[in-house]
């Protein structure tokens, strides 16, 4: 159990040496740049990435079906 308790301990020690010989090294170098990364991505934002014409044949579908809905509301009274 000691020699695992002196061995952990070198370890800490070195690795925390090792550390203090590099310096401080902010997170932001070490992560890749998201805009060129090959993962991201390219999205277009806002009204680029909606198909208005979808939109527009939903809009008239949706109008059609609420006049003949009024029409037979009309007929049943």
């Amino acid at each position: 159990m000691v020699g695992l308790a002196a061995l952990g301990t070198a370890i800490f020690w070195i690795d925390f040496q090792l550390k203090r010989r590099r310096g401080h090294r902010p997170l932001s170098q070490s992560k890749p740049s998201r805009a060129n990364s090959k993962l991201t991505p390219k999205k277009e934002l806002g009204m680029e990435a909606l198909d208005l014409e979808l939109v527009d044949s939903a809009n008239k579908e949706n109008e059609r079906i609420g006049k003949d809905n009024a029409i037979e509301t009309q007929r049943a009274r």
